[in-house]
C-alpha cells in the first residue's frame, strides 16, 4: 500500500470509529460502557495511525497546505477528544444528563470540522 493509500485508509478508519460511536450514543446496557472504552481506544489508535500515515505521505511528497491543515486539524482534534474524555470518563456518563449531551455535540462539531479538512486533504492527494 502506497503513502497515499494509507492516509486515505487511517482517515476512513476513523470516519467508521465515529460511525460507531454514533451508532452506540445511546445504548443503555452494562456492556456499553466496556464497548464505550474499546472504541476510546480505538479513536486514539486511528489518530495515531493518521500522523504517522501523513508524515508517511510528507516524506515521500513533500509537504503541501492540506497537509498542514491536516496536521493542524489533527492537534485540535486530538485536544477536544482529551478534553471530552477527561472531562466524562466512562463511568460518569449519564446519557441523560443535559451537559453531556452538550459535550457530545462539541466533540461532534470538532468532528465535523475535522472531515471537512480530512475530505480536503483526499481531494489533494487524489489530484
Amino acid at each position: 500500500m502506497d503513502t497515499a493509500q494509507r492516509l486515505r485508509a487511517s482517515l476512513e478508519a476513523f470516519e467508521n470509529i465515529q460511525s460507531d460511536f454514533a451508532r452506540n450514543s445511546d445504548q443503555h446496557d452494562p456492556a456499553w460502557r466496556r464497548h464505550l472504552v474499546g472504541l476510546r481506544k480505538n479513536l486514539q489508535d486511528s489518530l495515531i495511525a493518521i500522523r504517522t500515515a501523513l508524515q508517511a505521505y510528507e516524506e515521500q511528497h513533500g509537504r503541501s497546505e492540506a497537509g498542514d491543515a491536516l496536521a493542524k486539524g489533527l492537534s485540535a482534534m486530538r485536544t477536544a477528544i482529551a478534553l471530552h474524555q477527561a472531562e466524562w470518563p466512562a463511568v460518569a456518563i449519564d446519557t441523560k444528563s443535559q451537559a453531556y449531551r452538550a459535550a457530545v455535540r462539541a466533540l461532534r462539531a470538532a468532528t465535523r470540522e475535522f472531515h471537512a479538512i480530512a475530505n480536503r486533504m483526499l481531494a489533494a492527494i487524489s489530484r
